[in-house]
């Protein structure tokens, strides 16, 4: 499905479960093989996700990413929502936002 990003994330968590799991080391090696989308591609496509316009068109998710714009210490509050800490992986996941 082409979705490396959010595959590589399944992969890593299931690393920490389980470090010895060959299955899981070859599924991460191969995201980093195959996934040879430039950023630019990768926003393009998310952005025909109608999940990921939902997200975007939500007026306190738009407040949160301003604010995060703004104040990038003031997201730490936020990620302590599942809800909204989901929303923020997912637009990472896409390629819409970065977060360290």
């Amino acid at each position: 499905m082409r979705e490396f990003t959010r595959a590589q994330r399944c992969y890593e968590e299931a690393l920490h479960l389980d470090p010895n799991s060959r299955e899981a080391r070859e599924g991460l090696s191969n995201c980093y093989r195959s996934n040879d989308d430039n950023p630019a591609q990768a926003r393009e496509r998310a952005m025909n996700d109608p999940e990921i316009q939902a997200i975007l068109s939500d007026p306190s998710m738009r407040l949160i990413l301003e604010q995060m714009s703004q104040d990038p210490g003031a997201v730490q509050e936020h990620l302590k929502n599942p809800e909204v800490l989901t929303k923020l992986l997912k637009l990472k996941d896409a390629g819409i936002i970065a977060m360290r």
